[in-house]
Parts: C-alpha cells; sequence; structure tokens
C-alpha cells in the first residue's frame, strides 16, 4: 500500500512520545477487551488509560469551520484530543478490528499548517 498524505514512516516525528502512549494503550485495551465492539468502549477506555498515564483527554471535541465570513458551529467532531496537541480518531472497523493491533490497525498522519 502506498503512502498517504501527510504519512509519517520512521522514529522522527512530532508528539512521538504521546503517539506512542496512545498506540501502547491502544494495543492494551485490544488485548484485554479484543475485537469486535463498538467504538465507544474503546474511546471510553482508551480516554481513561491515557488520563491514568498523566495525559490530559478531552472526549467528542467540536470544531467550528469558517468559509467566507460563514461559521459552521460545530461542523467537526474529535474523538480525543490529547494533551490539546494530538487528534485521534478511533474506528472500530478500521483500528480496533485487526489482531493484532498492531498488524494493520494503526495510521499514524501528521498534518501540519505552512
Amino acid at each position: 500500500m502506498g503512502r498517504h498524505w501527510g504519512e509519517v514512516d520512521g522514529e522522527d516525528h512530532p508528539h512521538k512520545e504521546i503517539t506512542q502512549a496512545i498506540i501502547g494503550e491502544a494495543i492494551e485495551i485490544q488485548k484485554a477487551l479484543g475485537h469486535g465492539l463498538l467504538e465507544d468502549p474503546y474511546k471510553v477506555c482508551l480516554a481513561h488509560s491515557l488520563r491514568l498515564a498523566g495525559h490530559k483527554v478531552k472526549r467528542e471535541v467540536f470544531l467550528d469551520i469558517e468559509w467566507r465570513g460563514l461559521v459552521v458551529e460545530r461542523a467537526y467532531r474529535l474523538d480525543l484530543l490529547v494533551d490539546d496537541l494530538v487528534v485521534v480518531e478511533a474506528k472500530a472497523v478500521l483500528n480496533f478490528r485487526q489482531w493484532p493491533f498492531k498488524d494493520g490497525g494503526i495510521k499514524r498522519v501528521i498534518h501540519t499548517r505552512a
């Protein structure tokens, strides 16, 4: 499979420690709960685990967008926002369906504004 825009390979990327913590906790959750649940249990458990590890986690964060002076309130919803830096989109049919989790259920994508 080819690379996607913004996808980063290797060990040198922004917020490496946070993303490693997220992936590590997600793997532990999948080991304990298995795969096949709906998204919400995974998101709740992941947020809880990350908080226990000392991270600031917000769930269901809404974002407004603006287009030519028009503000569209609550146009987008983030599943998790970790340490106000990393957005996690948890998809049970994508992220948590792979077993083991690390064999294809994780994609690290970095989007930055130029």
